[in-house]
């Protein structure tokens, strides 16, 4: 994580090379899980750690040009599968929830 966060501050194309690979991966997953014969449910639950309690771990603007679509997408799929969908932060991710 460290590492990540350095090079979102000073190494950008690893950053976003990091990000894009993690998110294909992340929506495939969740997306073959969803679509597993014998998934019923109403509720999906995910975490992710994007804030201390002080506020983001970056800037609100890299979360909303990096992270937000991948989310986004991954609530789409939810949403298509009549689930309520939540997102478990343990921060203040206030900035980003404008």
């Amino acid at each position: 994580m460290d590492k990540f966060l350095l090079d979102l501050a000073g190494n950008i194309k690893m950053a976003e090379a990091v990000v894009k690979e993690v998110g294909t991966f992340v929506l495939e997953y969740n997306k073959r899980y969803l679509e597993s014969p014998g998934i019923v449910g109403e509720y999906f639950a995910t975490w992710d750690d994007v804030a201390m309690q002080g506020g983001m771990m970056f800037a609100p603007t890299d979360f909303k040009k990096y992270f937000l679509p991948i989310w986004k997408s991954l609530i789409s799929m939810v949403k298509s599968k009549n689930m309520i969908f939540s997102w478990h932060c343990c921060g203040n991710a206030n900035d980003v929830l404008r």
